[in-house]
């Protein structure tokens, strides 16, 4: 890739340009672009993100809970799971708030005495009608369930129509207004490759020139912040991101080149 001109920027989101709302994952950079130049692309050179945030993370920790055509929210704790801990959590809670005393129990498959599912099956007893559980956008991968799905339990019997999930998110969405397409304002996404808990993600472009975007130069200052595939927010809780990022004006040396190879293979 021919470059006309270009300049490398460091973002550490602990520089970042602090206000009442600004988080390490949610927040606004200052660049000190040379006012000599014209760029026109922009473009994620390197990137990580520490896997400090949560499985079940604040804001996006609650479901319904519905009985005799009465909702109840319920709210998880916020933290990370494994499929007991968050079978038990999930019992107490149910069986604490129900506003019919009705009582609620969670299993799983038993590896030693039959075929592991990787699903709850969730059961009722005491009651008088069939309950539901209720969600939106989040919770439901833990509990083995669809996004925005109500679900009633038949004969006092609930089953997970998937494999539960206690993975934190394995794709991560950078989004920023430094892009220049209002519709489209994901710089980069980035995979997940089981990075252990509390460590970091990290992405090397290899590709910058098929990554890049139109850049938006209407401003010096420009907001970034991360969300899962479900457009959810996510909360580094206070530890930091660090990117890399590239401004250029692409060379016409490049639209020559391409023309050529186009006229080459017609």
């Amino acid at each position: 890739m021919y470059l006309a001109s270009r300049q490398i920027f460091y973002v550490d989101s602990a520089q970042r340009l602090v206000s009442d709302t600004s988080t390490t994952s949610n927040f606004s950079y200052k660049f000190n672009i040379d006012p000599n130049t014209n760029f026109d692309r922009v473009v994620v050179l390197d990137l990580s993100i520490p896997t400090s945030y949560y499985l079940v993370q604040a804001g996006q920790n609650t479901f319904i809970l519905e009985e005799l055509g009465v909702q109840t929210i319920l709210t998880v704790p916020i933290g990370n799971y494994s499929r007991s801990a968050f079978g038990n959590t999930i019992t107490t809670l149910l069986n604490t708030n129900s506003p019919n005393s009705w009582t609620y129990n969670i299993s799983k498959s038993n590896s030693i005495t039959g075929p592991e599912t990787g699903r709850f099956h969730y059961t009722v007893s005491g009651n008088s009608s069939q309950p539901s559980f209720i969600f939106t956008t989040y919770l439901y991968e833990q509990f083995g369930l669809e996004k925005n799905s109500t679900n009633i339990f038949s004969g006092n019997v609930l089953d997970s129509t998937n494999v539960v999930s206690f993975s934190k998110e394995t794709t991560i969405y950078l989004h920023s207004d430094i892009c220049q397409s209002a519709s489209d304002n994901i710089l980069q996404q980035v995979y997940s490759s089981g990075e252990v808990d509390y460590s970091f993600i990290h992405f090397a472009n290899t590709n910058p020139y098929e990554y890049s975007k139109p850049l938006n130069i209407s401003s010096d200052t420009f907001t970034f912040y991360l969300t899962d595939e479900s457009d959810n927010l996510i909360d580094l809780n206070g530890i930091n991101m660090n990117m890399t990022i590239l401004m250029y004006k692409e060379s016409i040396i490049n639209n020559l080149l391409e023309k050529f190879i186009t006229l080459k293979v017609l």
